[in-house]
């Protein structure tokens, strides 16, 4: 199986349906061989390295839909194809090779600062998480948002950088 991606620069999932449904199965297993061969070894728009991107649960974390609960993300029952779609978007955004707003804010409870990558163009509204520890940084999320969540964080960020490309 290979992964490949579609016109709009979003992971292809038209192999997956057939009929009148989606075979979650296999788009999850497409987006398992996006994140381990295209993921790994990141690098920010600043140079800085993002770490912890090797692991299986952070692969769930950033496929599947979440909540509070302390239910487990389980990657086929719990799989989201528009979190699953824009992995590459994630990988752009991070990396500076698409337009994106750069925005820094302190975590709630005063620990690591937060960066908080906005995109623009045709995937605005997509967001990108990043812990910032100085030297690297820890991704924390990437979603496809509302209008209201891109606004949040513009409105309580403060805006480091545009990223133009």
């Amino acid at each position: 199986m290979a992964y490949s991606i579609d016109g709009d620069g979003h992971l292809d999932l038209s192999p997956c349906y057939r009929g009148f449904g989606c075979d979650l199965m296999l788009a999850s297993q497409i987006s398992h061989e996006y994140f381990f061969s295209e993921l790994q070894n990141l690098v920010a728009w600043d140079g800085l390295e993002v770490r912890g991107m090797r692991s299986e649960s952070k692969w769930r974390h950033l496929v599947c839909k979440h909540g509070h609960d302390s239910e487990p993300m389980n990657p086929i029952t719990s799989l989201e194809l528009g979190r699953v779609r824009t992995l590459p978007v994630l990988k752009r955004a991070v990396s500076g090779s698409i337009s994106v707003d750069v925005y820094s804010q302190v975590g709630r409870r005063g620990g690591s600062d937060r960066i908080e990558l906005v995109v623009d163009g045709a995937d605005k509204d997509y967001l990108v998480s990043l812990g910032f520890f100085g030297d690297h940084y820890v991704l924390r999320s990437a979603y496809p948002a509302g209008s209201k969540y891109a606004e949040r964080t513009r409105t309580r960020g403060v805006l480091l950088n545009k990223i133009r490309v």
